[in-house]
């Protein structure tokens, strides 16, 4: 008999495929005790960072901004970026021909990694701040406390054990897959942006076979060429006239 955990199972799931099997892990809901410790987590490692000499985001921002990577230009790019990438996907949107769609969903999709490439120069050296070294321990953290079988037992029994994971696969997913979850991000949320979504319709559509329009039917030709042709009008007889002529 199934239990009330397998009849309304609303726990986020993942697979991940271990020793050429694919086995589903579940993301449960943080106590109020996995909180206070990620929290704990996230106070220790910031402070830890900060007496080590790593900058702190405020100042990585300046040392930016110093080296010109960061200010009025580079946000002036990024909204540019921005509303090129929307009007684009709006022009996408209300197109109606398949193959300019597609070709204006090949140039959002090219627009959204220059996005991307834009902002790390910005992300790429925050990443190594003390707010995100705390973060990531935080991240780290719950990722320890969440993660389960589907039974629901905890797939690590504490915070070390998840550290001393062997298979480097399965908690890098589960790291990836709670951090997505904490955004509010599914995991395949690159997959269903709005170019992708249009390139899938269009492959779909292509690849659906036509129905072929059935040809006319001959029969009823057919049938009238078939049909006996109307009785010849009968002959005019000739006059006697005509017969005493010939003799």
């Amino acid at each position: 008999m199934a239990t009330d955990r397998e009849k309304e199972d609303i726990r986020r799931v993942f697979t991940v495929n271990r020793d050429g099997e694919d086995v589903e892990y579940f993301i449960g809901v943080p106590s109020s005790e996995d909180i206070r410790k990620a929290d704990w987590h996230y106070s220790k490692v910031y402070n830890k960072a900060l007496i080590d000499g790593v900058a702190t985001e405020a100042e990585m921002l300046d040392i930016l901004r110093a080296r010109g990577l960061y200010g009025d230009d580079h946000q002036d790019k990024l909204n540019k970026l921005g509303s090129e990438l929307a009007e684009k996907i709006a022009a996408m949107e209300m197109e109606s021909s398949p193959i300019v769609r597609r070709e204006l969903a090949l140039e959002v999709s090219r627009l959204r990694r220059d996005v991307f490439q834009w902002n790390q120069r910005l992300t790429g050296p925050l990443s190594n701040t003390c707010e995100e070294m705390a973060n990531q321990a935080k991240s780290e953290y719950l990722t320890s406390a969440i993660v389960q079988n589907k039974d629901g037992t905890r797939v690590w029994d504490d915070y070390d054990s998840f550290l001393a994971e062997e298979d480097q696969g399965l908690s890098l997913s589960a790291r990836l897959e709670v951090l997505l979850w904490l955004q509010g991000l599914d995991t395949d949320f690159m997959e269903n942006t709005p170019e992708n979504v249009v390139l899938r319709e269009i492959e779909q559509a292509e690849n659906t076979p036509k129905l072929e329009v059935p040809k006319e039917d001959d029969s009823v030709e057919a049938e009238v060429d078939t049909t006996e042709d109307p009785a010849p009008a009968p002959k005019k007889k000739r006059g006697r006239k005509a017969v005493a002529k010939k003799k």
